[in-house]
């Protein structure tokens, strides 16, 4: 009997010609490149049985191939690279390992992560798999069979087909220690005992190296792929966003360079990220500065209350600090100055806060906020927030609409040019 490797190969339905593009396109060939060569090579080693059982004029089984010594030393293999890996692999389970609770945490683990499976591929992998592919080639048995059947029902599983592996491996391994004798089994040492075992743990470890990258690839290219429309973000942050998909579209590819989403995404991203500046600097230019009020009925006129509302932000902890020059926190960190540029009234006092008898304890007086702060002024920028600026509480129905305020609700926000505010008002 003879096996060709055009053979071989059409077993496992893979085209020669297109193994490498086949690896990129099929996702079970990502994951499993080493699992696959593991079937070549029991459907190589048949071949070599074939060979020798022909040559001895049907005389010869494929156990004339192994040793009695080889099995020891292959047996004695498996269980020192389980207790050798065995720790270096805990974490690594073929799910994404990534995930957190926020992107920026998720990011930060992106590094060590990836650092722990490139330290498996170089440092453990190359000597676990030249054990493998040896055992697996001397001591498997009926694997072209049961792979080849497998596929032909469309449900192959790389993994398990390495798994079903294990039982016949261990099996083998006992007979050539014992010369087929099954009386001698007890007399192994227990390595025998636990070839089946420690064969399909480092199966798992192998097939999980490549399914977590995988795994963690698909993770950061969803994060991506899922997101709201950039347009339902804020528009000081689009930017910010943007740039922040491209860095795990970045990561999604350095996990797993063949993560389709990931190539595709960032080919355009750049462009994407462009148009979007070019759309913010549109808007910017489009908005004018509100104004005061038409018509406020009071109490209070629309500019006495616009003074009081700016010396209270010029006066507050948070966004006092007028000037460009930075400015020391209580702690002792540094942060930019915010520059109040004005104030205006824009709309009527209403209700702030109730008892619960329904009587008024506080009153809000709603008002646009101009500010800037060095980056955005270099820029010609402003940033305007709707705000409520609220009166303190006091007696039940008594509580007078006016200063002083005592603070302020945060609605929406927007850019526009800096020259187009009115300083001071």
């Amino acid at each position: 009997m003879t096996t060709s490797l055009l053979a071989i190969h059409n077993a496992l339905g893979v085209n020669p010609a297109h193994a490498a593009s086949a690896r990129v396109r099929g996702k079970e060939d990502r994951l499993c490149r080493f699992v696959t060569r593991l079937a070549l090579l029991v459907l190589a080693a048949a071949a070599l049985a074939g060979a020798v059982w022909a040559q001895g004029g049907g005389t010869q089984t494929p156990n004339a191939v192994r040793s009695r010594q080889q099995a020891y030393t292959d047996a004695r293999a498996l269980q020192d690279l389980y207790d050798k890996y065995k720790d270096s692999f805990r974490g690594v389970y073929g799910g994404e390992s990534v995930g957190e609770t926020t992107r920026a945490r998720t990011l930060a683990l992106c590094e060590s992560e990836l650092l722990k499976l490139q330290n498996l591929e170089a440092n453990a992998l190359p000597e676990i798999e030249r054990v493998m592919e040896r055992v697996t080639r001397l001591w498997s048995r009926d694997g072209a069979e049961a792979e080849a059947e497998a596929r032909a029902k469309g449900d192959f599983d790389p993994l398990d087909f390495a798994l079903n592996q294990s039982g016949g491996i261990e099996w083998n391994l006992k007979m050539a220690a014992t010369g087929n004798d099954n009386q001698k089994i007890r007399e192994l040492p227990e390595e025998f005992s636990w070839a089946s075992s420690r064969y399909g743990d480092i199966s798992r470890w192998m097939y999980n190296v490549r399914r977590t990258r995988v795994s963690n690839g698909e993770y950061l290219a969803n994060d991506v792929k899922n997101a709201p429309k950039i347009t339902e973000f804020a528009q000081n942050i689009r930017v910010k966003v943007m740039k922040e998909w491209k860095t795990l579209l970045g990561w999604a590819l350095r996990f797993d360079p063949a993560n389709e989403y990931a190539n595709a995404r960032m080919v355009t991203i750049d462009r994407e990220i462009a148009d979007v500046e070019k759309l913010i600097e549109a808007e910017i230019d489009a908005k004018q500065w509100a104004g005061q009020m038409a018509g406020f009925s009071g109490p209070g006129s629309a500019t006495a209350l616009s003074r009081s509302a700016m010396d209270y932000f010029r006066k507050d902890k948070e966004w006092g600090n007028m000037g460009s020059e930075p400015v020391k926190n209580d702690d002792g960190s540094v942060r930019r100055g915010v520059e109040i540029l004005a104030v205006v009234v824009r709309g009527p006092w209403q209700v702030a806060e109730k008892d619960i008898f329904g009587r008024v304890l506080s009153w809000r007086l709603p008002i646009h906020l101009a500010i800037t702060k060095p980056d955005l002024k270099a820029k010609n920028v402003a940033r305007v927030y709707e705000l409520s600026m609220v009166t303190k509480k006091g007696i039940p129905n008594r509580v007078a609409k006016a200063p002083p305020f005592d603070g302020y609700w945060v609605g929406n926000s927007w850019m526009m040019r800096l020259n187009k505010v009115p300083r001071g008002r």
